[in-house]
């Protein structure tokens, strides 16, 4: 966890001037884990190949959406692939590339695998592979009933079903942290120690809740 301070302060820190903002602080939030061959899974914010590249340098492999951070991302041959086959959902198409690692040619590869809405969703990582395995339910849209959606089965390979079993769960903590009644709701304050402070309350809160719902003690 790291608090997002003014810029000047931001631009002082460990990475930044190297690699910039996005990167800088992915490697900051990952440094505990350098070396350790772990997976960090990371939204658009977080997702470009520089990111990647970066992370494996340093001994963490990555599975990172890329929806504007796109030089060295070859997406528009990407979507070419996927236009060229219109009609089939669940399609993945991969473009694989060597980079450069500790001096070493180390092989990271870009996908685009199409949702249902014809949406592809663009990954960059270091790890999984594009074989499939199985199929993933996608809820849509019912094409005469507005009350009702329709689920809706399509292939998936190993990195997209990764990243879409994982990414959201800071959204589902987060819902989980906020909502009903949240501490920062209570505990009205401006000081940003005390916002912090309720922050971590709120956190611990749900990390013993998800602990006794996987150990089958909590509802």
């Amino acid at each position: 966890m790291e608090p997002v301070e003014n810029a000047g302060l931001m631009k002082e820190k460990e990475f930044f001037a190297e690699f910039g903002t996005t990167t800088a602080t992915t490697l900051r939030l990952m440094k505990p884990f350098f070396g350790s061959g772990r997976v960090c899974l990371g939204d658009s914010w977080f997702g470009s190949v520089k990111t990647c590249c970066a992370l494996l340098e340093r001994g963490v492999y990555s599975v990172l959406n890329v929806k504007t951070a796109h030089r060295g991302y070859p997406k528009a041959a990407l979507q070419r692939f996927l236009s060229s086959e219109p009609n089939q959902p669940g399609l993945t198409v991969c473009i694989p590339g060597e980079v450069s690692v500790r001096r070493t040619r180390t092989l990271i590869k870009a996908t685009a695998h199409r949702g249902p809405a014809g949406v592809p969703l663009c990954l960059v990582s270091s790890c999984f592979t594009t074989q499939p395995v199985g199929t993933m339910k996608y809820m849509i849209k019912h094409p005469t009933d507005t009350t009702h959606l329709l689920a809706k089965q399509i292939p998936v390979d190993e990195t997209t079903q990764m990243y879409n079993s994982k990414y959201s769960i800071v959204d589902q903590h987060n819902r989980l942290r906020t909502g009903s009644v949240a501490f920062h709701d209570v505990w009205k304050t401006h000081d940003f120690r005390i916002r912090e402070l309720s922050e971590l309350i709120g956190l611990a809160e749900v990390n013993t809740f998800l602990l006794m719902r996987a150990n089958g003690t909590g509802q």
